[in-house]
């Protein structure tokens, strides 16, 4: 675990311009930033009744990742709201970010399943479909 990422994530996984702006400038906190994602995830892993070496590296579903990336900028703004000294702290833009990435984190982790841990996107569907048929109503 580095500055340029953690176990799941890396910084090249982030596009939010201004959390870019912190990663671009290298910011101190980088690698505590990343390893709380990791420990996040780990727990989240846990209770889905999971042990943390049976999580796929690298991450095996979309939505996990993105729950991963999430989490780093909600911690990235959760550190540097109010930074801005703005009268109106509601329209300061590291308030604004926090409340939206919260609010997605807390919208996500509850869907997150013990099955998108282990196994891809394309695993979790049924690659047989059922044919045609025909329903009769009597």
């Amino acid at each position: 675990m580095s500055a340029s990422g953690g176990l799941y994530i890396a910084s090249t996984d982030i596009t939010d311009s201004i959390v870019m702006q912190f990663i671009t400038k290298g910011d101190s906190r980088l690698a505590t930033w990343f390893n709380l994602v990791d420990y996040d995830l780990q727990s989240l892993a846990q209770d889905r009744g999971l042990v943390v070496t049976s999580i796929t590296i690298p991450l095996a579903h979309a939505k996990v990742k993105e729950y991963c990336v999430d989490y780093f900028c909600y911690l990235v703004f959760r550190d540097n709201f109010g930074t801005n000294n703005l009268p109106v702290t509601d329209q300061e833009k590291h308030k604004v970010k926090l409340d939206w990435y919260s609010k997605q984190c807390e919208k996500m982790r509850p869907t997150i399943t013990r099955e998108m841990f282990l196994w891809p996107m394309n695993a979790l569907f049924p690659v047989n479909k059922v044919g045609g048929g025909t329903l009769w109503r009597g």
